[in-house]
């Protein structure tokens, strides 16, 4: 998509700013005419146009603009009439602000937004800022400056007005969406009232409305802060009806592409409430959570979970044929915020848009309860036709029984039974029910709405007793204006690695795992982890694929996360790899652990909670494949055959050269790595009285 109205780079103005410069455009021409004309649409302060960005500019008029009662001017203008901007900086460095094309007598004034909302009695003067026409002054990240440009009423002024901000070089601001944190996911959702929240903003319509949501991460990836600031202080806001509240706008836009890449959705939604850093992505990063809130931004190293519950998150694909599609993800699409790297802000990903569902589910009732044995059981459902029986209670404070589906598990042991619909695509409610003595409706054993703050999936645990029967059953979260629906995924006992004898395996020379410690416990004769006698733990082995270092760390933004690394295969003959204190300074126990390994060892992890804390967590291991360099030994065997044997990588290939007198070089063979040691003959080594090898990686 462009916009030709603005010359700038990336035109960093939003779609409604483009629309106003293009009036104001329009009014000086026909101004010019000698054609009468309402006063430009930045006429006073509180309409001031937001410009943004490291470099741009923007055509502008002082025709029939008016003065504002009480609004402050150069003292040698007579009778002068005013037009304003708005710039807030998002990055270090002083701006430098140019009108051309202008009369000498219109001139620039500059100042700075103190009250709210905007208006004349909140702004006062920038110091050290005189009028003229090319100013420079020294910015505040997250400050708003209110610019006006004033000319005598006798002699209105056509201009272009320009800006500069002369970012430092050691800037380091870098925004990213990780592509392993997508998560997309197409629900149903019902907006019954026009007066509705999102209904009011614009971002839905009114009845059944089927919706693409994406949960993702931005990452700064710099070392420097982003500081946005209050978010009602900035030119770029707008009330929300769902938050009742101001929020940031244009700085993530999302588009749907069909399979000939035709566009065929975008938004431009707001940003979430409180943008301010969900947890640290980079060890080396500060540990403190700077921003909240009343005053947003995003750390060098932190990074910010964008969830799709929050008002707007969405893409109305109601009207859009199933089928295939590509969605684009970028953030800051209007480039106001300088940064490090500018070419890395959008990620692409595939989307199916699956047929619409003709009828309820298999399991849509009770009596047709989809059968789940085992103790560890995943099973996925689709939801979005699926309805409530006659008779139905509710299954959680609040929701009424509207989209439900049934499950129906015997127990096989005496002890405790976790359920979670995490990974679903909407928001959901669950309860366990024992027999029905008539009706739909079983005594209640366990309800569950949100697994946390702020989370949409349901999580629960209870007592089941051997051979006896239970009920699953789970909705869409209903808060009276309908139920939320779409596809469904139900875990029994989703951390089946609570016990080192069913640890999860790992692989690979790098890698991560997202899950979770809620509802775990210790197993007896389990050692504490970081010293700890309580605790949440999950087991996890890993083979080491080849010799070298290798770095593990776990990150939480729920609660302090311990790691613990042992050799051993039974749990009470374990050994740590690495003493729980040898880490560095300020380091939290078991936070990050780099230590050498030996490839075909196997290590075991164990990740659990400081003081008995639980909750999600983030692992993560890589190794330093290049630690150990390529070694070779050649020996001439019984026979006379020579033998040369290459310790490195599993899968490089290297090209062995012969000499007979270390001038002239040919290649004889080459050894494809299978494991860190593999071998190749030299056939002619009996013909040989003397040779000399070396091997050059392919």
């Amino acid at each position: 998509m462009s916009y030709p109205v603005v010359s700038h780079d990336r035109y960093p103005l939003r779609k409604d700013s483009v629309i106003r410069v293009f009036f104001v455009r329009l009014a000086a021409a026909i101004a010019s005419l000698g054609v009468g004309f309402a006063a430009p649409s930045n006429d006073s302060v509180r309409q001031a146009l937001g410009i943004a960005g490291k470099l741009g500019q923007v055509a502008g008029s002082t025709r029939e603009a008016t003065a504002e009662p009480g609004e402050p001017h150069p003292s040698d203008l007579t009778d002068p009439v005013s037009v304003w901007y708005q710039y807030q900086a998002f990055a270090r460095g002083p701006l430098t602000l140019t009108l051309q094309g202008a009369p000498a007598d219109t001139r620039l004034v500059v100042y700075e937004q103190r009250g709210f909302p905007l208006s004349i009695g909140g702004i006062v003067p920038e110091p050290g800022v005189t009028p003229a026409q090319t100013v420079t002054f020294p910015t505040a990240l997250s400050t708003t400056y209110v610019i006006g440009v004033i000319s005598p009423r006798t002699t209105p002024a056509d201009f272009t007005l320009a800006w500069q901000q002369a970012v430092p070089a050691d800037s380091d601001i870098d925004l990213y969406i990780p592509p392993e944190s997508l998560r997309p996911q197409v629900q149903i959702r019902e907006f019954k009232v026009a007066n509705e929240a999102e209904v009011a903003d614009g971002c839905a319509k009114v009845g059944v409305r089927r919706m693409l949501a994406v949960d993702f991460d931005v990452q700064n990836r710099g070392k420097e802060d982003l500081v946005l600031g209050e978010d009602y202080l900035s030119p770029w806001h707008a009330y929300s009806t769902a938050e009742m509240w101001y929020r940031f706008i244009g700085f993530w836009r999302m588009e749907m592409f069909d399979t000939n890449s035709k566009l065929v959705a975008a938004i431009e939604p707001p940003m979430i409430p409180s943008f301010s850093g969900t947890r640290r992505w980079n060890p080396q990063a500060s540990e403190i959570k700077r921003f909240n809130f009343d005053r947003q931004g995003l750390r060098g190293g932190w990074t910010q979970k964008v969830q799709s519950f929050w008002s707007c998150q969405f893409i109305d694909i109601t009207d859009i044929a199933p089928g295939d599609y590509t969605v684009t993800i970028t953030v800051d699409p209007w480039n106001r915020v300088p940064e490090s790297n500018e070419d890395n802000n959008t990620v692409s990903f595939p989307v199916a848009v699956p047929p619409l569902c003709t009828a309820p589910p298999p399991n849509d009732n009770r009596t047709n309860a989809m059968v789940i044995e085992g103790v560890v059981a995943t099973v996925t459902v689709q939801t979005e036709c699926a309805t409530a029986e006659p008779g139905e209670r509710r299954h959680y404070l609040g929701s009424p029984a509207s989209r439900s589906v049934w499950f129906k598990w015997t127990a096989p042991y005496t002890g405790d039974v976790i359920l979670s619909t995490e990974k679903s695509s909407f928001d959901t409610v669950l309860e366990v029910q024992g027999a029905a003595v008539t009706g739909v409706n079983g005594p209640s054993i366990a309800t569950s709405d949100d697994l946390q703050e702020f989370d949409q999936a349901s999580y629960l645990h209870f007592q089941a007793v051997l051979g006896t029967t239970y009920w699953f059953v789970v909705d869409g979260l209903n808060q009276g204006d309908g139920a939320t629906a779409g596809t469904l995924v139900l875990s029994l006992n989703p951390a089946g690695n609570n016990a080192f004898d069913h640890s999860e395996r790992l692989a690979g020379v790098t890698g991560e795992r997202y899950a979770s410690t809620l509802w775990t416990d210790r197993e007896a004769g389990e050692p504490g982890h970081g010293g700890s006698i309580d605790g949440h733990s999950v087991w996890y082995r890993w083979v080491a694929p080849v010799s070298g270092n290798v770095t593990f760390q776990v990150v939480s933004a729920e609660f302090d996360p311990l790691l613990s690394i042992y050799t051993g295969d039974a749990l009470e003959s374990l050994t740590p790899v690495i003493p729980q204190t040898d880490r560095a300074e300020g380091e939290p126990a078991g936070y990050r652990y780099s230590f050498p390994v030996a490839g075909g060892q196997a290590y075991d992890l164990a990740v659990d909670g400081v003081n008995d804390s639980s909750g999600q967590f983030h692992l993560t291991w890589e190794m330093d494949v290049k630690a150990e360099p390529p070694r070779f030994s050649v020996i001439r065997r019984r026979g006379g055959s020579i033998r040369v044997t290459v310790n490195a990588q599993d899968g490089e290939t290297y090209e062995v050269y012969r000499s007979l007198d270390l001038q002239g070089w040919r290649s004889v063979g080459h050894v494809q790595m299978v494991g860190p040691v593999t071998s190749w003959t030299d056939a002619q080594g009996p013909t040989l009285p003397c040779a000399f090898y070396r091997i050059v990686r392919k």
